[in-house]
């Protein structure tokens, strides 16, 4: 009788044990096992700059470059949990991937591409000495206890520098007329702010936003015929500095307005340029060497002065199939800070100039055109016409392209447009849109 019952034990567990194996498979699926978060993980990163199949004008390649990065992974409670440098100065410098050993959780992921081409980083624009970006730039493991950094810290980040354009051939080197000169740009500071969960065998893309924005000109006439038509270009009312984290509210120092007079001592005080004596503090961006021109006309006595204005030809003719409609000049990009105001006259409904200079501290242009006869050295006698031309609200990674068509009909008339277009996230491309 012992023995029946030690049997009946030993099958009542066997049928537990078959039972709850049929349970537990029968609850299962082919999903990957669910850990909890804070388990470490290898995530596969990768940040590109060119979508597949974009065309990229070779003169504007660096703008799509990497050659720097550091990335900086925060938890929800800002606590720092990963930090990875790469030196990416070789390949084609358009694709970053590299992997890290994050927790699982949601994080936010603070990249920074170029740091050099933003010049000296400060926090708020204060302080003596630049910030450096904490960890290391080799192959060193760091200690992530000790590295001092803080979400806060990123995003107060800012840079007074603005890259420029390097010029590459063509033109006359030693003059500041820009006919005929070419120019390739500059790599930029790149930034991206993202939050993603980090699972096991993920992923994580990076879309990248410039730090700064651009402005290209455009120029075309009409009613010219054989006449030149030379131009100069300057800006005013730029930011003394601009955020490397693009942000929504900017309370920037408004530099370069424009002075009511020059300087007594513009010539010898180091921090003037010409500028100061010429365009009253305008950055150039076209240099016509107005307003050198005489307040009286001769026949000989100012021609050596009026010939020094001919510069900046203006080929383009939008009546003229022959010609291209037109003509970018110079043939570079503007990097500009951000600048959320506005001036007078800034409605995309009221995009005009005025000879009146613009009220208010968003940008303008101060635009001047002249004739100068029937060749580059002719001498028309003719005054120089001056232009001021209000520019919208500008964000970070804008794209401003300013159109102006030049009419000669017994005078000079300016008829001005323009085109801002932002950057929208989403792909591969980090273009000016």
């Amino acid at each position: 009788m012992m023995k029946r019952k030690k049997l009946f034990r030993y099958y009542l567990r066997y049928v537990q044990f078959i039972g709850w194996t049929a349970l537990l498979f029968a609850c299962s699926d082919d999903s990957p096992e669910q850990k909890p978060d804070g388990t470490m993980e290898t995530v596969r990163i990768t940040i590109q700059t060119r979508a597949n199949g974009e065309n990229i004008l070779e003169l504007e390649e660096n703008e799509y470059k990497i050659q720097t990065l550091r990335m900086y992974v925060f938890s929800d409670d800002e606590k720092l949990l990963g930090y990875h440098y790469v030196d990416n100065t070789t390949g084609d410098q358009q694709t970053v991937t590299f992997t890290m050993k994050l927790p699982t959780g949601t994080h936010t992921f603070y990249t920074i591409a170029n740091e050099n081409a933003a010049g000296g980083l400060k926090i708020n624009n204060t302080g003596d000495t630049a910030y450096n970006l904490p960890g290391s730039t080799d192959a060193t493991e760091v200690d992530l206890e000790t590295l001092t950094v803080t979400p806060d810290d990123l995003e107060s980040l800012t840079f007074s520098t603005l890259p420029a354009a390097t010029y590459l051939s063509g033109g006359e080197t030693n003059s500041k007329d820009e006919t005929g000169k070419k120019y390739t740009s500059p790599l930029l500071p790149m930034v991206s702010k993202y939050t993603q969960q980090v699972t096991p065998n993920g992923s994580v893309s990076i879309s990248l936003t410039r730090s700064v924005a651009k402005m290209k000109f455009y120029f075309t006439t009409t009613g010219v015929g054989d006449c030149y038509m030379g131009r100069g270009l300057y800006l005013y009312n730029e930011p003394k500095y601009g955020y490397l984290f693009p942000c929504n509210t900017y309370s920037e120092l408004i530099g370069r307005k424009e002075a009511e007079s020059a300087p007594s001592d513009w010539d010898t005080d180091p921090d003037y340029q010409d500028s100061h004596l010429h365009q009253l503090n305008g950055r150039v961006i076209l240099n016509s060497g107005w307003p050198d021109e005489p307040e009286s006309y001769g026949d000989t006595e100012h021609t050596e002065q009026m010939e020094g204005l001919d510069i900046n030809l203006i080929e383009a003719d939008i009546n003229d199939p022959t010609n291209p409609q037109y003509e970018h000049l110079p043939q570079k990009s503007f990097y500009l800070f951000a600048n959320p105001n506005i001036s007078t006259g800034q409605l995309r409904e009221d995009v005009v100039v005025s000879a009146t200079k613009p009220v208010g501290d968003g940008y303008y242009l101060k635009i001047l055109v002249h004739q100068h006869g029937a060749d580059q050295t002719g001498v028309e006698l003719h005054k120089g016409e001056r232009f001021y031309l209000p520019l919208p609200a500008v964000k970070a990674n804008d794209c401003l392209s300013i159109y102006s068509v030049v009419t000669l009909d017994g005078h000079i008339t300016l008829t001005p447009h323009w085109m801002i277009q932002e950057w929208q996230e989403g792909g591969g491309s980090i273009e000016f849109n």
